[in-house]
């Protein structure tokens, strides 16, 4: 088997990848967008992440890999039928990710979250909120939702509060 699609962990990212580039509806973005999915979405593209630089080669040969990934995969939507479709895919208008894109997971599903027309605000407090816990522990919150589960509701209303006084602020600044 080829090592670029005996990657599950590829496939799972493209896919959310994907998904956070779609528009819908707003009130559907909550819906299909949950605070704990967008905390599970990171979780994958950042144990991505850890598995690139846990891999015995880097750079160019990582490059290469992510690659031959993108190309297959565009190979087998190109040829269609049985033994080409691949169980995470789905039908549907697609803004497939690049290999550089693959390469750094979570910085691109952050911009593509950020730059969806549907985004709420509630999740995009939840992605500034995720991006300051990583900021500042400078640890990754890897696939463990400890850290999540000892911030209390009173906190993180607290925290709600502070970062949108903030926007607000900069909002004033910028009128």
């Amino acid at each position: 088997m080829d090592l670029a699609l005996s990657w599950p962990e590829l496939w799972l990212v493209r896919q959310i990848l994907i998904q956070a580039a779609i528009p819908v509806e707003p009130e559907q973005f909550d819906q299909q967008w949950t605070l704990v999915y967008i905390r599970h979405c990171f979780q994958w593209t950042d144990h991505l992440q850890d598995l690139f630089l846990n891999m015995d080669f880097h750079g160019a040969a990582q490059q290469q890999l992510v690659e031959a990934f993108v190309e297959r995969v565009q190979q087998q939507q190109e040829q269609p039928g049985p033994g080409h479709d691949h169980p995470l895919g789905f039908d549907g208008p697609q803004d497939p990710p690049t290999s550089m894109e693959l390469l750094c997971p979570t910085a691109t599903l952050r911009k593509r979250l950020l730059d969806n027309p549907s985004l709420s605000k509630t999740a995009r407090l939840e992605i500034i909120r995720l991006e300051l816990a990583f900021r500042r522990t400078g640890v990754d919150l890897g696939l463990s939702d400890a850290t999540l589960t000892k911030v209390t509701a009173g906190a993180f209303d607290e925290a709600l509060k502070g970062v949108q006084s903030h926007l607000a602020r900069l909002q004033r600044q910028l009128d």
